[in-house]
């Protein structure tokens, strides 16, 4: 048997387990006053005879309130994916000597950003919902680094493996702005990249404008 308490302070018995019936004055229960209220009812349980299934129907309630005090998890908390950029073997070096190498690169797909750092030369950051298409391509540029034909950018260290971004709203950037100009933009984006699969999935796991 459990008690719920009005607002005047008189217990009143009720039958089964229901958090809700724990109220003061109709307003739903904290996990304190849940906690209060078993408190209560255990001061007075030598005055009650329990059957089976009222303990069942207390640890029942246990539980719920165990469950009530767990913080929430956030399923998006700390989501982050790092990616390497793809270097043929002679350019590693010569992209290494330049400051342009594995260390100072970085291709990051966290909650709703992509971060894409090439050394110096290169810092981008682009909002994951104006990501409007990703794709593998084949051809094949002849340059490797840093460059641009205006607003298509080329960010590689191979030929092979390049994903072409096509951006919704144009991105730029103190880097980009510096080798083009202050009117510097980019709309379409081309990474040379170890998994441009696995990257190319990461892209179209987020919603887009």
């Amino acid at each position: 048997m459990y008690v719920r308490i009005d607002e005047t302070g008189e217990q009143h018995a009720i039958p089964g387990v229901d958090p809700t019936d724990f109220v003061v004055g109709g307003e739903r229960p904290t996990v304190s006053g849940l906690h209060d209220a078993i408190a209560l009812h255990a001061d007075r349980r030598s005055a009650v005879q329990f059957s089976g299934a009222e303990i069942e129907q207390g640890r029942a309630l246990d539980e719920q309130v165990h469950l009530l005090s767990q913080p929430k998890e956030d399923p998006r908390q700390n989501v982050c994916v790092d990616f390497a950029l793809r270097y043929d073997c002679w350019f590693r070096p010569l992209a290494t000597a330049f400051g342009l190498g594995p260390k100072w690169t970085t291709i990051r797909v966290d909650d709703d950003t992509l971060h894409v750092r090439y050394g110096w030369a290169f810092r981008l950051h682009v909002p994951l919902k104006d990501i409007k298409s990703a794709r593998l391509i084949t051809q094949r540029t002849m340059a490797r680094g840093v460059h641009t034909t205006g607003e298509y950018w080329y960010v590689n260290g191979s030929r092979d493996g390049i994903v072409e971004l096509k951006l919704a709203h144009p991105a730029t950037s103190k880097s980009v702005k510096f080798q083009a100009g202050t009117g510097g933009e980019v709309r379409r984006l081309y990474i040379s990249l170890e998994d441009p699969d696995g990257f190319i999935t990461a892209m179209k796991s987020h919603p887009t404008d």
